[in-house]
């Protein structure tokens, strides 16, 4: 009996497996899982899922608003001490840019050129002292002629430290800045690659990149309607300083900001309310139970 329905009435048969097997697909896209088994299965229709999230576009979990100071001469230091190299290659056009480096590189150099040789003889003593193959009167010359020219080279470097200070005082541009920092994640472009689905039992683990930094700004105007400038000059020498030295310093000032914020941890704060965030809207989707994991967890 059972056969002879089957028989007569196939295309129904055949109809309830197809809507079994792919129904809940179409209807229920959080639910349709390839894989079976305790491993974490992947959830397929991963493509309309990226296409919902690139609607949020950025989605920002963590804000920073700070004051932060930036000074010439540390721009002009920063750059003859990490990026030595740079410097050599394109001195010439450096020095037209900016006309305060002239002076600084060769009172920074003066003065760099002292304190190694302090350290110098430093080692120099050090090594005398440990030495057990020398007589004694012999090492006892040595040791006070070591310490004699120790004390002219201190006597060097503490003159050459004094100009340098004067000269940094007294030719420096200071900028105090206000500003904020906005962390997140950026969706715009998001692609399949970027997001990783799997289900565990009962609940769904989503796999994104983790935040990252989408603005550092200092407003001309941080507060408009309080007159709160986000530049404001807090010391400037007499001479006059080019425009490219006033945008180094500025620029200082945004790289400081973003260095403030992330030591006092904007970071890590936006990975956590950035978990919160993205369980609702993917709670939201239809998915129920989320967790979100960030791949380089």
């Amino acid at each position: 009996m059972f056969l002879l329905l089957i028989r007569k009435y196939w295309w129904a048969f055949v109809l309830g497996v197809l809507f079994v097997v792919y129904g809940s697909g179409f209807l229920l896209p959080s639910l349709a899982f390839l894989g079976q088994g305790g491993a974490p299965a992947k959830i397929a229709k991963t493509p309309v899922v990226v296409e919902e999230i690139r609607e949020i576009g950025e989605l920002i979990t963590a804000e920073f608003y700070g004051e932060v100071y930036a000074d010439l001469n540390e721009c002009y230091e920063e750059l003859l001490t990490e990026y030595p190299d740079s410097f050599i290659n394109h001195k010439y056009a450096l020095l037209q840019q900016y006309k305060g480096l002239n002076k600084f590189e060769k009172d920074f150099t003066e003065l760099a050129k002292k304190q190694a040789k302090v350290h110098e003889l430093d080692s120099t003593l050090t090594l005398a002292q440990a030495d057990t193959t020398m007589r004694a009167n012999a090492k006892q010359r040595k040791l006070q002629n070591i310490d004699k020219n120790m004390a002219t080279a201190n006597a060097n470097l503490i003159s050459a430290k004094a100009k340098y200070d004067a000269n940094y005082k007294n030719s420096n541009l200071i900028y105090l800045a206000r500003g904020w920092v906005k962390v997140g994640f950026n969706f715009t472009k998001a692609t399949e690659n970027d997001l990783q689905l799997e289900k565990s039992n009962d609940t769904v683990w989503i796999k994104i990149a983790k935040p990252v930094i989408l603005n550092a700004d200092i407003n001309p105007w941080f507060i408009p309607e309080k007159e709160v400038k986000g530049f404001e000059i807090f010391k400037q020498a007499s001479r006059t300083f080019t425009d490219d030295e006033i945008r180094l310093v500025k620029a200082r000032c945004k790289k400081r900001l973003i260095e403030d914020a992330t030591d006092k941890g904007i970071m890590t704060r936006a990975a956590e309310s950035g978990k919160g965030s993205l369980e609702q809207f993917f709670g939201l989707l239809g998915f129920g139970t989320t967790e979100i994991q960030y791949i380089s967890e």
